[in-house]
C-alpha cells in the first residue's frame, strides 16, 4: 500500500503544472484582435464534401492544414490580416485552388467552394496527408471511414463491431477484441481524449453507438507521448457535431424474426436506431443525439432448440452539444449513457444455459471539453466523470461441476462491483515555431482518481472424470468487502519538427506515476517520416517507443479475493487423498524489466510496472492517384505482465500474482487501396505471430473468471493469427443501387488441449481451428420519397458459400470425442430499412 502522506505532494505538484497552463490560457486570450475564415464546401449536386483536405498559404508558406466535418465546413481560426491562397483536394474531385482570398482583422471571411467530379485521373487522400507527406505524424493510424462502415455486411451498431475490420485486430470467440495480439487491457480506448476502459478490469465499456462517430483511429504504434495507459494498441475516436441543418435518421427499425421449418417462432433481433442533429441557436449553440436499442437472441448451433439461445438486452445513448463561446472559444458537453444485459454468457456445448452466469452493467460517462485558440496556438482542458456498476449473476447455487465431456450446475462466480474515474486533461498546442524547420510542440498533464467497492462470493467446484467419480474439489473462503482508491498523475511533451519537405522527426517523452503502484515510468518515443524521392510518391515511416499499461484496481485486490481449498480424490485409497488450502499473495519482482532504467521503484507498495517496447518500418507508395500500396512490419515485446500460478512460500500453498509475465507481437502488413468514380476497395494481408504466459490475471480476476488455474505456460495466445486476408470494398450500381462485398480469410484461432483434471497438456505440436473463410454483401438500393425523405432497402447475406467456420471442439484428452470440430454459423440472410429525412 501506499504512504498516503506523499499523496498532497504529489497533486501539489501535478496542480501547479495544470494552474500553469489554465494561467497561461487567460493571460494570453486578451489578444482577440486577429481574424478568421470559414469554408464550405459542396459538389456539383450541392451535397456537402466531407474530408475534404484543405491548405492555407499566406506569404508563399503552407501554415495550417485542415479537413471539412461531416457538414462540409473547416474554419482556420486566430488568422492575422492579410491575403491568403486556398488549396483544396478531396478523392474523387478536381484539386480547387482560390488566391487573394483577404481576411479582414475583427471579421470571419466566409467562403463557398464547389468541387467538381475528376473526369480523367482521381485525386487520392492519404489519411493526414498535406502539401508534404512528412508534415503529418510519423505515426499514422488506420481510419474507418463511418459512413463506409455503416455499410458493410452485419450492420455493425458500436464501434466495438467495427474494429475487425482493421488489419491486426480480431474478435475472439468470447467477443473480446483482439488487437494486435493482446487482449483489451492491453490497449487504450479513448472518445475525445477522455480514457472510456473499464478501471476494475481494464477491459472496453460498450461503445458509442456508430451514427456518433465522426473519425474512429486504431494506432498500432502511437509514438505521439499524450497517449499512455497501454502495451499493445489506442483506439482513439472522435465524435461529431451538430450541422447548420436538421438532420434525422432512422435505421433498422424493423425486426428479424426467427424462421424454423418455415414457420416464424419469434423474435431473433432488433436493433433500431435513431440520430438527429442540428442548430439550437444558428451559428452557436449545436446539438447531436444517436440512440440505439438492441434486443439480439444468438443461437449457438450446438445445442438444442430452445435451450440455445444466448440473450443481449441494452440501450446505448451518445448526446454532444456544442457552444461556440466566439471563433475562438468552443465548450463541448457530452454524455453516454449504456445499460446492458446479458443472459446466458459464454454459452456453449460444454456450459449449456444452467452453468452459464447473466451479467448486468449500467456504464455511464460525462464530459466537458473547453477549446480555445490563440495566436495559433490551442489551449484544450477536459473534465470527465466515468462510473461503472456491473453484477455477475449465476443461475443458481448449486455446485459447477466440470467433466472432460461437458459442464454441469450453476457457474461458481458471484461478484458486484462499482467503480467510478475521474479525470482532468491540460493539453497545450503551441502555435508553429519556425527554427531550422517548423516545430508543433504540445505539452500535457492528467489528474485521475479511481475508486471501486466489491463483493465477491466463489461456490464450490467439483472435477469429475468420464464415469462421473468426484476426482478433485475446490472450496473457498468467505471474504469482506474489497474498497480500493487510487490517484495517477502524468505530463508529456512532444515535438513534430518537419525539417524541410523530405524530412520530418517525432519525439517526445511521456512521465506517469500511478500512486499504489508506487512507481514513476518514463516512456520516451521517437519517430520520422521521410519522402525519398522528389515526386513525394513515397513515404518512409518508422520509430521506437517505450508504453506502460494502466493497472487494473482488481491487481491491487488479489490478496482480498477468495481463498481456495483443494481436496484431490485418490480413488485407489481414499485414506491417501489430500487436502491443500491456497491463500492469496501478490510478489513484485523488481528490477527484471528490460526497460527498468527507465522506472522509478519505490520499495513500499506494489513496485508494478507492466510495459512494452515497440518499433515499425513503413512505406507507403502512390502508383498512381487512385491506387496506393503500403507494407509495415511491426515488433513488440512486453514484459512486467501479471500472470497468476500456484507456488509454495516457507512451507504453505499459495496463489501468487507475479509481474514476471512476458509476451512478444510480429506483424508485417501488405496493403493496397484503389479507388474509381464509382467506388473504391481496400485489401490487407497480415502475417503474425504472438505468443505469451497463458495465465495473465485477466483469465481470473475479469467479469467472468475461470474455475481452473492450472500450472502457467508459455504458448501461442488466443491472437495468434499467422495468416489474414481482408477485402472490403463499396461502388455503386444502376438504379442509385449500391452493394458492399467483403471477405475474410484467416488461421483458425489456437487452442489448449486439457486433461482429465482441467490442466493443460504438454503438446508436441501446436493445436488449431481449421481456417476460417466468409464472403459476405450487402446490397442496398435508394428510394426518393420526398424531396427531404428517403428511404433505403438493403439485403445482407453473410457466409454466402456455406463454409464450415466450426465454433467449438472436443479438447480434452479424456473425451472419447478428443479433437473432433463441429457447430458452425451456415448461411444467413437480413433485410433492413432506414428512413432518411
Amino acid at each position: 500500500m501506499s504512504n498516503s502522506s506523499d499523496r498532497p505532494v504529489m497533486f501539489r505538484r501535478a496542480c501547479i503544472i495544470v494552474l500553469t497552463l489554465i494561467a497561461s490560457h487567460y493571460c494570453i486570450a486578451r489578444d482577440l484582435s486577429s481574424a478568421s475564415l470559414r469554408i464550405t464546401a459542396f459538389d456539383e449536386s450541392n451535397a456537402a464534401v466531407t474530408k475534404a483536405q484543405i491548405q492555407l498559404w499566406f506569404q508563399g508558406k503552407s501554415v495550417n492544414t485542415t479537413t471539412t466535418n461531416t457538414q462540409g465546413e473547416a474554419e482556420f481560426l486566430n488568422l492575422p490580416p492579410g491575403s491568403y491562397k486556398v488549396v483544396i483536394s478531396r478523392q474523387g474531385f478536381e484539386t480547387t485552388t482560390r488566391q487573394d482570398i483577404m481576411v479582414n482583422a475583427g471579421q470571419t471571411m466566409k467562403l463557398t467552394l464547389v468541387l467538381k467530379v475528376a473526369t480523367v485521373k482521381q485525386e487520392i487522400n492519404v489519411a493526414g496527408t498535406t502539401d508534404s507527406p512528412v508534415a503529418q505524424s510519423s505515426s499514422v493510424g488506420t481510419q474507418l471511414p463511418r459512413d463506409q462502415v455503416k455499410e458493410i455486411p452485419g450492420r455493425p451498431v458500436t464501434i466495438i463491431d467495427a474494429l475487425p475490420l482493421v488489419p491486426g485486430v480480431v474478435r475472439a470467440p468470447n467477443g473480446t477484441v483482439l488487437i494486435y495480439g493482446s487482449n483489451e487491457h492491453h490497449s487504450g480506448f479513448v472518445v475525445n481524449s477522455v480514457n472510456v476502459t473499464d478501471p476494475v478490469t481494464g477491459q472496453f465499456q460498450p461503445t458509442v453507438p456508430i451514427d456518433s462517430v465522426d473519425t474512429v483511429t486504431v494506432y498500432k504504434t502511437p509514438y505521439l507521448a499524450q497517449y499512455g495507459g497501454f502495451t499493445s494498441g489506442i483506439v482513439s475516436v472522435d465524435t461529431r457535431r451538430g450541422g447548420d441543418k436538421w438532420h434525422y435518421e432512422l435505421n433498422d427499425p424493423f425486426p428479424e424474426f426467427r424462421v424454423r421449418s418455415a414457420h416464424i417462432v419469434g423474435l431473433r433481433e432488433i436493433t433500431p436506431r435513431v440520430n438527429f442533429n442540428g442548430p439550437l441557436i444558428a451559428n452557436r449553440l449545436y446539438f447531436a443525439d444517436a440512440g440505439e436499442y438492441v434486443l439480439r437472441k444468438q443461437a449457438v448451433r450446438s445445442l438444442q432448440y430452445p435451450f440455445n439461445e444466448m440473450k443481449e438486452q441494452s440501450f446505448n445513448s451518445f448526446t454532444q452539444i456544442d457552444y461556440l463561446v466566439s471563433p475562438k472559444h468552443i465548450l463541448t458537453g457530452t454524455f453516454h449513457l449504456a445499460p446492458l444485459k446479458k443472459q446466458f454468457v459464454n454459452l456453449d456445448f460444454f456450459n449449456p444455459q444452467p452453468v452459464t452466469p447473466d451479467f448486468v452493467f449500467q456504464g455511464d460517462t460525462t464530459s466537458l471539453l473547453d477549446r480555445l485558440t490563440v495566436n495559433g496556438g490551442v489551449l484544450q482542458s477536459t473534465l470527465s466523470l466515468n462510473r461503472v456498476d456491473a453484477s455477475v449473476l449465476p443461475r443458481g447455487k448449486a455446485v459447477m461441476k466440470l467433466a472432460p465431456t461437458g459442464n454441469s450446475g450453476n457457474y461458481f462466480n458471484e461478484q458486484h462491483r462499482r467503480a467510478s474515474r475521474v479525470e482532468w486533461r491540460e493539453n497545450f498546442f503551441l502555435p508553429p515555431l519556425q527554427w531550422a524547420g517548423t516545430h508543433n510542440f504540445q505539452f500535457g498533464t492528467t489528474l485521475s482518481h479511481t475508486q471501486f467497492r466489491a463483493s465477491i462470493k466463489d461456490r464450490p467446484i467439483n472435477i469429475l472424470d468420464t464415469s462421473g467419480q468426484l476426482r478433485r474439489r475446490i472450496e473457498f473462503t468467505n471474504t469482506q468487502p474489497i474498497r480500493r482508491q487510487d490517484d495517477e498523475v502524468a505530463a508529456f511533451g512532444q515535438d513534430h519538427w518537419q525539417v524541410g519537405r523530405k524530412l520530418a522527426l517525432d519525439a517526445g517523452i511521456r512521465m506517469e506515476r500511478q500512486d499504489l503502484s508506487r512507481t514513476l515510468r518514463l516512456a520516451p518515443r521517437v519517430g520520422f517520416a521521410f519522402t525519398p524521392w522528389a515526386s513525394d510518391s513515397t513515404v518512409v515511416r518508422g520509430g521506437y517507443g517505450i508504453f506502460y499499461d494502466t493497472i487494473p484496481l482488481n491487481i491491487f485486490s488479489f490478496n482480498q479475493f477468495p481463498e481456495e481449498i483443494i481436496t484431490t480424490y485418490d480413488l485407489s485409497s481414499p485414506a491417501n487423498s489430500q487436502r491443500r488450502r491456497y491463500g492469496r499473495f501478490t510478489r513484485p519482482v523488481r528490477g527484471h524489466s528490460k526497460t527498468s532504467v527507465l522506472r522509478v521503484l519505490n520499495d513500499a507498495g506494489g513496485r508494478f510496472s507492466p510495459s512494452s517496447a515497440a518499433w515499425n518500418i513503413e512505406i507507403e507508395h502512390a502508383i498512381s492517384n487512385s491506387f496506393h500500396v503500403r507494407a509495415n512490419y511491426l515488433q513488440s515485446e512486453s514484459d512486467g505482465l501479471f500472470v497468476i500460478n500456484r507456488e509454495a512460500i516457507q512451507g504453505q500453498d499459495f496463489l501468487v500474482l507475479r509481474d514476471t509475465g512476458r509476451s512478444f507481437y510480429h506483424q508485417l502488413e501488405l496493403g493496397a487501396h484503389f479507388t474509381w468514380k464509382q467506388g473504391d476497395i481496400s485489401g490487407s494481408y497480415v502475417r503474425s505471430h504472438t505468443a505469451g504466459d497463458l495465465n495473465e490475471f485477466d483469465n481470473f480476476l475479469g467479469n467472468f473468471p475461470l474455475p481452473i488455474v492450472s500450472a502457467n505456460r508459455f504458448s501461442a495466445l488466443p491472437g495468434d493469427i499467422p495468416n489474414r486476408i481482408l477485402v472490403w470494398s463499396q461502388f455503386k450500381l444502376p438504379l442509385k443501387m449500391h452493394i458492399t462485398p467483403l471477405v475474410e480469410y484467416r488461421s483458425g484461432f489456437p487452442y489448449q488441449v486439457r486433461d482429465v483434471m482441467q490442466n493443460y497438456v504438454a503438446q508436441t505440436h501446436e493445436t488449431r481451428f481449421p481456417s476460417y473463410f466468409s464472403l459476405d454483401a450487402r446490397i442496398a438500393k435508394e428510394f426518393k420519397v420526398m424531396k427531404n425523405h428517403a428511404l433505403e432497402g438493403s439485403v445482407s447475406i453473410t457466409n454466402i458459400t456455406n463454409h464450415f467456420n466450426p465454433l467449438a471442439v472436443h479438447s480434452n484428452t479424456a473425451d472419447p470425442q478428443f479433437g473432433r470440430f463441429f457447430a458452425y454459423y451456415d448461411r444467413r440472410a437480413r433485410i433492413d430499412l432506414d428512413v432518411k429525412f
